[in-house]
């Protein structure tokens, strides 16, 4: 959907950017204000925020945004989005390019509010129904008290405990339940996918522990809403949750755009399956901690446990959390025994591994003195060279770019066909593509629809990016039907840069 031009000059013109900042944020100097600088690590405010000029600009970083800008950075948004917000909050009328545009963006407007008052709707009984039913002696034997029934709003449907899932506002976009025993499967069950909310993007708690992510620059992400809940009572306010995905870099990104958290600690389940967990968090994020992007710890629980069961601890826990490298080698070597030959073979295998992995520098340091210690030599690996935050947008982009073009210009395929994709979500993509391409007998004109019907019907993470591969923004479409060659050139000359520095 494209916005007009006069609802995009109208929300410039309206959106005042001392209005996105909280009263304690701002602090007057002169006709003008100082905040603390999002985009770099800013001991004393050195962000101006000029009411006059309507931009957030920093000197030391020289960066600056409008208010639509701002939203976009700091919440996560798109432009379009974040014009959409900015237009609701000063009411100006939101118009879009063309009459059809315009007729489907305010069914979709109507609908995104039917949905908000059915959901508000829906909390309500819900909650209700907590105080008389089953679910409050669970709740009661889980160690919560009423007060925070309250605050999450938790509630009962009948068979399962019920928590409302909100956006980044607060407002209740679905629910998901759970029931009281672990004989009835699922255990959980989400609400379906809709226009307000999509599970694979979904963070839970993030709205109520957003000021103390904030305030700390630590956000602690662990896998269940009883988690979050249980130490938000034991007063550890910077938790949030996945709700029933994997957790990726996407969610980590979409976390650290809204609450600027530098620290982030990956706490899962002492069990097989939170080992697991950990390891998929570790290899999704590692680009992330080896750019310096992030600070990354890892915590597993004994086994059989989950914060819920600790969370009178929990804080102590936090703070003892080893660095994702440390967490790394002492899970690898935790399987094995050093005292056959056997054992120390596949020792120095993972350490061969992590290395590869590590550029010169500390932890590099870290793992060689370990690796002595334990297997009493060192193995010679090169130190990795690491991709900068800007290269590594650069290559998913044009990763991105390579899979829409394979998808929709045939000509374009036997020249795409040799690219070893390296993000997680276009390499699975790719891979369904392949697949259907054998399927469909190398027909190339059925292969993006039979694509999107997969996608259509799929519970899948990133549902939303995979479509937009076969259903682009117009002017992307356009660029792409116009000029195939000229896309397949762009996309190649980034992904060659890339695999020839690495």
């Amino acid at each position: 959907m494209r916005l007009s031009k006069e609802t995009i000059e109208k929300v410039r013109e309206r959106a005042q950017i001392t209005d996105l900042f909280g009263s304690t944020e701002l602090k007057k100097s002169g006709r003008e204000f100082l905040a603390c600088c999002p985009w770099h690590d800013d001991h004393r405010p050195s962000l101006t925020v000029s009411p006059k000029t309507n931009r957030a600009y920093c000197f030391v970083c020289a960066r600056g945004v409008d208010p639509i800008g701002w939203l976009q950075d700091q919440q996560g948004m798109t432009f379009t989005d974040a014009v959409v917000h900015l237009a609701d909050r000063y009411n100006v009328p939101v118009e879009v390019a063309d009459a059809e545009d315009q007729a489907r963006y305010q069914a979709e407007k109507e609908e995104r509010e039917k949905l908000f008052t059915e959901r508000d709707q829906i909390q309500q009984k819900l909650h209700a129904a907590i105080w008389d039913s089953p679910g409050l002696s669970y709740l009661s034997s889980r160690g919560l008290n009423k007060e925070t029934i309250t605050t999450w709003g938790i509630g009962w449907n009948g068979s399962r405990v019920t928590f409302p899932l909100c956006n980044e506002q607060g407002r209740v976009v679905a629910h998901t339940g759970r029931v009281l025993d672990n004989t009835t499967k699922p255990k959980y069950k989400n609400s379906t996918n809709s226009l307000i909310y999509q599970k694979a993007e979904m963070v839970f708690g993030l709205s109520k522990a957003k000021d103390e992510i904030i305030r700390s620059s630590h956000v602690v992400v662990c896998e269940g809403q009883m988690d979050v809940i249980r130490c938000w009572q034991e007063g550890i306010r910077n938790m949030v949750a996945v709700s029933g995905s994997s957790l990726t870099a996407q969610m980590i990104d979409r976390i650290i755009r809204q609450t600027r958290a530098k620290k982030i600690t990956l706490c899962f389940d002492g069990d097989k399956a939170g080992t697991l967990a950990a390891h998929r968090a570790r290899r999704e994020l590692m680009p992330m901690a080896l750019s310096g992007q992030v600070q990354l710890k890892i915590l597993c629980l004994p086994e059989g446990k989950d914060p819920a069961d600790l969370a009178d601890v929990m804080a102590a826990e936090i703070e003892g959390s080893p660095n994702w490298v440390e967490w790394w080698m002492n899970a690898e070597f935790a399987e094995l025994d050093l005292d056959t030959a056997e054992g120390v073979v596949s020792g120095e295998r993972v350490v061969k591994t992590i290395l590869r992995e590590l550029p010169d520098g500390s932890l590099r340091e870290f793992v060689k003195t370990r690796c002595k210690e334990l297997l009493k030599a060192v193995p010679s690996v090169a130190p990795a060279k690491i991709r900068t935050k800007k290269e590594i947008d650069q290559s998913r982009w044009a990763e991105r770019r390579a899979a829409r073009l394979y998808l929709l210009d045939p000509g374009s395929r036997p020249a795409l066909d040799s690219i070893t994709f390296k993000d997680p979500w276009i390499l699975k993509a790719f891979e369904l593509i392949k697949t259907l391409e054998m399927m469909t007998q190398n027909q190339p004109e059925v292969l993006a629809p039979a694509f999107a019907r997969i996608i259509s019907i799929a519970d899948l993470e990133q549902q939303a990016q995979l479509m937009s591969l076969v259903y682009p923004i117009p002017e992307v479409r356009r660029v792409v039907e116009s000029n195939p060659l000229g896309e397949l050139e762009a996309a190649m000359e980034v992904l060659g840069s890339i695999r020839e520095d690495q």
